[in-house]
């Protein structure tokens, strides 16, 4: 019964400083790791225009989507979860206010120069983005070399991804 009252004390620490909802029984989101910073951005970078050389395959579903450069950014800091059981897009954010969980598609571009070796080569790489009015999950691969595979999905997506599969999401937090 200790074991228990102080694991769950360390579990409402940890999900305090997230985006997370309050009702942490349902949440489905495990933390992986401290906080990453990622610095102001000028908004020059959209995934299509201006990163080829780091992403070699741009699904062309982002052609539709992407339209204007992104707003310049602060500092944020964000932080990898991944999944305790398997889920969809819905259940993995449900839990979250999306309007503070999205990133732009600068920060995501520097996410993946900077923190490539957190990236997932295995496996998927979730960030949420918000393009026209719409969520949007870009699923970032690694491929050979330092060259990324990216993919957009509809956070209405009904897929399911496997917790087995060690997923990665990095979402901004508030620390």
């Amino acid at each position: 019964m200790k074991k228990n009252f102080i694991w769950s004390l360390l579990f409402l620490s940890i999900i305090s400083t997230t985006a997370i909802s309050q009702n942490q029984n349902d949440s489905i989101l495990i933390l992986k790791s401290d906080s990453m910073n990622i610095i102001a951005l000028e908004g020059k970078a959209a995934f299509i225009k201006d990163s080829i050389n780091l992403f070699g395959q741009i699904d062309e579903r982002f052609n539709q989507l992407i339209h204007n450069k992104d707003k310049p950014t602060q500092n944020i800091k964000i932080k990898e979860f991944t999944l305790s059981k398997d889920a969809t897009f819905s259940d993995m954010f449900k839990f979250l206010d999306l309007n503070t969980c999205v990133l732009t598609q600068n920060q995501i571009c520097q996410i993946c120069i900077q923190y490539k070796k957190k990236l997932k080569s295995n496996s998927f790489n979730f960030f949420l983005f918000k393009e026209i009015n719409s969520y949007y999950v870009a699923i970032v691969t690694t491929g050979s070399g330092d060259i990324f595979k990216i993919e957009p999905k509809s956070i209405n997506d009904s897929g399911r991804y496997f917790a087995r599969r060690e997923l990665s999401l990095f979402i901004p937090v508030k620390e």
